[in-house]
């Protein structure tokens, strides 16, 4: 199971972002019983703590679920972890007068295992698999309609003792794009804008894929195997041949797009310490700056 990620999240308008999203890239063993996990949470706009709710409820996602005994279906350990963090925010809002104002939130989960997924699911966040220009929902918003367009959330994290979780089973296939997103993003983007955006989106591993293959002379001597087998290998060998492409033109250009399109808001600190744990704590300390260019250089010196 490969994926390529991509990651965002800001305020807008707001004051604050009271979302929060996270994904567990697992390898070996941990791939192979759980698969890898990603979700995304919305904490509600009445309530000063909800934030703290969202990051909450997606962390013990992360980490909880992969602690579940190996014997248990995935589904029982997701649905056992997300049960057990809303016990939890609901345990912490016996302390406000108001549940409005307490640490209640969405949670929108996707874990993908061997040729399926799975789909967990409490609010108005979303799961969507793109197809073509068509955004193809695979979760159901939890809102109650009133009069003249009003709604409220009608299951939510915290909300309860207890909780109603969703769960859908989705079969995979080479190319599929996931996207989970919360109301701020999916209430003004549609299907043609989201393909549009992912179309220009600079994609380095496919620019390196492209120019390994017009001229393989530099790997093909050093990579055997059918097709599948060369494809892993031109990635993920230890013989690097990379190496020998970064000064081809579409290579560099796309690099170049891509360090431009990092550098143009601040990298979240949150964000480097789930995937740079290392320069996490080098930022913390004054020694690295937080900047894409700079995370590179860093992590590549302590490889050499």
């Amino acid at each position: 199971l490969s994926v390529s990620l991509g990651q965002a999240s800001e305020a807008g308008r707001k004051a604050e972002n009271q979302d929060f999203h996270g994904a567990l890239l697992a390898e070996g063993k941990a791939l192979a019983l759980k698969g890898m996990v990603f979700a995304v949470a919305d904490g509600i706009s009445s309530s000063a703590v909800s934030r703290q709710a969202a990051e909450t409820a997606v962390a013990a996602l992360m980490s909880d679920y992969y602690a579940t005994p190996e014997g248990w279906s995935l589904q029982r350990s997701a649905q056992a972890v997300i049960a057990a963090a809303n016990a939890w925010l609901h345990g912490r809002n016996a302390g406000f007068s108001q549940i409005d104002h307490g640490m209640v939130c969405t949670l929108s989960a996707l874990i993908l295992r061997g040729r399926e997924g799975h789909v967990f699911h409490v609010g108005d966040s979303r799961v969507a698999r793109l197809r073509g220009a068509r955004l193809e929902p695979l979760t159901r918003d939890h809102r109650v309609a009133l009069a003249e367009g009003e709604s409220f959330l009608a299951r939510a994290m915290g909300a309860g003792a207890s909780v109603e979780i969703d769960h859908a089973r989705v079969a995979l296939r080479a190319g599929d794009v996931f996207v989970l997103t919360t109301d701020g993003a999916h209430e003004h983007l549609d299907g043609p804008a989201v393909a549009e955006l992912i179309a220009q989106a600079p994609d380095l591993d496919a620019a390196v894929e492209r120019a390994m293959l017009e001229d393989p002379r530099y790997w093909r001597a050093y990579y055997p195997g059918d097709p599948a087998e060369q494809r892993f290998a031109r990635r993920y060998s230890l013989s690097d041949r990379i190496r020998y492409y970064w000064g081809v033109p579409a290579v560099a250009a796309t690099l170049e797009a891509l360090f431009t399109a990092l550098e143009a808001r601040p990298l979240p600190l949150p964000l480097i310490s789930q995937y740079l744990p290392d320069a996490h704590r080098a930022v913390r300390a004054g020694q690295l700056a937080p900047e894409p260019s700079a995370l590179v250089r860093w992590h590549i010196e302590g490889v050499l």
